[in-house]
């Protein structure tokens, strides 16, 4: 059913309700019956009083609108067809027969075999084997520490003095070597005087052929040393007695030397070892003058500088 023809239907009812208490309030008081008719499409209001006699009311006949037909369409149905999918048949032809025909094989050629005629030969002369090789000599440790001790003397005018140093000894490599030493030497100096020293050296070495027996080294170096010299002094008194005075000196030196040494290896750790070098040094003690000398004409000439050669001779011993 339509909804608007739902919506009026279900609002009939409560006009219904309604029109008694709206008519009976326009019907006068001395009314019966008042009501109000739609008869089509007039509408009309009866009024019944109260007569002296009984009348009949006139019947009231109220006509509905006829319900209106709804036609509901539905949308046409679509029919779709489905064609069932097409088979494809792929037919081969038959192979082919392909015939071969093979010839039949040659018949085999004869094969000639032709052998030299044998030569005669002396059977070689037997040769020995050659004699093994000798074994290589077991590679020599080279030793880098050792210990030396030299005695010699000094080469200097109006000089006689001598003595002996050792110390120690490093090869850090073949070609160069350091040596650390300390010495003692006494007896008469330039002065007269007895004197005793002792120098501490510091000498670097570069060898000319490590790897022989006798081995060529050149030394240059520097040194310290602290002297001592004593002047006896003869005095004779005026009783002609005779009185000797020590008169003590110090001296301290520094300075340096260079010359040429030699090696002779008489084994894998010990060594003879010889050298000559020359030096040079100053007195550096305040207020100490070492060399005085008093010219013919009465001039005096003092120094503080000395020069000399010293040889000496040793050994060494590496470990």
């Amino acid at each position: 059913m339509n909804r608007r023809l739902l919506l009026p239907l279900l609002l009939a009812p409560l006009g219904l309700l309604a029109l008694p208490e709206a008519a009976r309030a326009q019907c006068p008081p001395d009314a019966e019956f008042c009501g109000e008719v739609q008869l089509g499409p007039a509408r009309a209001q009866a009024v019944v009083r109260r007569p002296a006699v009984v009348a009949q009311a006139a019947p009231v006949v109220v006509r509905h609108p006829a319900p209106r037909r709804v036609v509901v369409e539905h949308p046409p149905t679509q029919v779709v067809v489905q064609q069932p999918p097409t088979r494809i048949v792929v037919r081969h032809p038959p192979p082919r027969v392909v015939v071969v025909h093979t010839p039949a094989p040659p018949p085999p050629q004869p094969v000639v075999v032709h052998h030299p005629a044998p030569v005669y030969q002396p059977a070689p002369a037997y040769q020995p084997p050659p004699p093994p090789q000798p074994a290589a000599p077991p590679r020599e440790r080279f030793r880098r520490v050792g210990l030396f001790a030299t005695g010699g003397g000094i080469l200097a005018d109006q000089v006689s003095m001598g003595g002996l140093s050792g110390g120690l000894v490093i090869r850090p490599a073949r070609h160069f070597g350091i040596r650390l030493g300390i010495g003692g030497y006494g007896g008469e100096d330039y002065n007269g005087a007895t004197r005793t020293e002792v120098p501490f050296t510091n000498d670097f070495l570069v060898y000319f052929n490590p790897r022989s027996v006798f081995q060529v080294y050149f030394l240059a170096g520097f040194h310290v040393s602290a002297a001592v010299a004593e002047t006896t002094i003869r005095t004779t008194g005026p009783l002609g007695g005779v009185r000797y005075d020590t008169i003590e000196q110090r001296y301290n030196h520094i300075g340096g030397q260079t010359g040429l040494g030699a090696e002779l290896r008489l084994g894998r750790a010990f060594a003879l070892t010889f050298d000559a070098r020359v030096f040079l040094r100053e007195q550096v003690r305040d207020d100490v003058v070492e060399f005085r000398e008093v010219l013919a004409d009465g001039t005096v000439r003092e120094t503080n500088t000395s020069a000399g050669a010293l040889l000496q001779g040793g050994a060494v011993i590496y470990f």
